[in-house]
């Protein structure tokens, strides 16, 4: 009887063992759920560092828009399409067809 309950005993906490096992890699805060939170947290990292740049370069931009009078027009003519008298300007479509040869 008592190495039953000994051999049970163990049964038992193989089990026991097992169901945690599992429950450590597959379980809502397991392992796999670990590392695709982390997969997540790393790429929300890598969009705040692009947001970041962009956002420095946006503020730079606005500052030389204040102080620059050259790059202002530069970007009124480019953003706008202003132009200076007796000026042509020529937009194309930029679809890359070539309008001689219909490619």
């Amino acid at each position: 009887m008592k190495s039953f309950l000994i051999r049970f005993a163990g049964i038992a906490l193989a089990a026991a063992n097992i169901a945690l096992g599992c429950q450590l890699v597959f379980g809502a805060n397991g392992i796999l759920e670990l590392k695709r939170q982390r997969a997540g947290y790393f790429e929300m990292l890598e969009q705040d560092r692009i947001l970041k740049e962009t956002g420095r370069k946006m503020s730079s931009e606005i500052r030389l828009l204040g102080r620059d009078p050259a790059f202002l027009e530069q970007t009124i003519r480019r953003e706008l399409n202003f132009l200076k008298e007796n000026e042509v300007l020529y937009l194309f479509s930029g679809r890359g067809e070539n309008p001689g040869t219909g490619t």
